[in-house]
């Protein structure tokens, strides 16, 4: 580029400010963006394709599960809503990861766009929220019962303290979804945040 710039100096010819930009002069990509691009070229296209196919699966089998279990608190059916060999299911838990599974599904691609994006952001902000609020709860001892914010008849006629929500839960909640809102920024310190809240969830997951 610069000794294009040279020639067409010499011949009288005054190109635009872009053209004699030199390599020196020219904003340069920042360091973020060129780990970013480096690393893209490293891996395989078909990695990327299986994993983004992992998580559209993952993302419509929680979706279903949780739209079961929603379906069992609105029609009052016990089986679709509590089983007995697993913990309840709190309906305020249960929109949280539909939230955060339409979240996922929106923000997946590469390029999402402004209107994806921003629903995207939305659901995850919401179950950031929940999830902050519930931590919050936990940590100063003030009880706001967001557990009984949906269904709170139905709640108030169990003993069992398990459909609350676990504490593990709502810190799961707090860490993916702001995976989710740093999903498609630029900074590659960033992503890197992003990958360890995510590695974290799974290891909460699997205590």
């Amino acid at each position: 580029m610069e000794l294009v710039a040279r020639f067409l100096s010499k011949n009288g010819f005054k190109p635009p400010r872009r053209v004699l930009a030199t390599k020196r002069d020219a904003p340069d990509l920042c360091a973020e963006k060129k780990i970013l691009l480096r690393a893209s070229a490293c891996i395989n296209p078909r990695t990327i394709q299986t994993a983004r196919s992992l998580s559209i699966i993952a993302a419509c089998l929680t979706g279903a599960i949780s739209v079961v279990a929603l379906t069992g608190w609105v029609f009052h059916t016990q089986p679709l809503r509590i089983h007995p060999a697993i913990v309840a299911l709190n309906p305020v838990t249960a929109c949280c990861f539909i939230l955060a599974s339409v979240s996922l599904l929106l923000l997946q691609r590469r390029n999402p766009g402004k209107t994806r994006t921003l629903l995207g952001q939305m659901a995850a902000g919401l179950v950031l929220a929940i999830g902050g609020f519930k931590v919050f709860s936990l940590a100063s001892g003030w009880d706001p019962s967001i557990d009984r914010w949906l269904f709170t008849a139905q709640l108030n006629e169990l003993t069992d303290p398990s459909y609350r929500i676990a504490p593990k839960t709502a810190f799961c909640f707090l860490l993916g979804s702001s995976a989710l809102l740093f999903l498609n920024s630029s900074s590659a310190l960033v992503h890197r945040i992003a990958e360890i809240f995510s590695a974290s969830v799974v290891a909460i997951a699997l205590l």
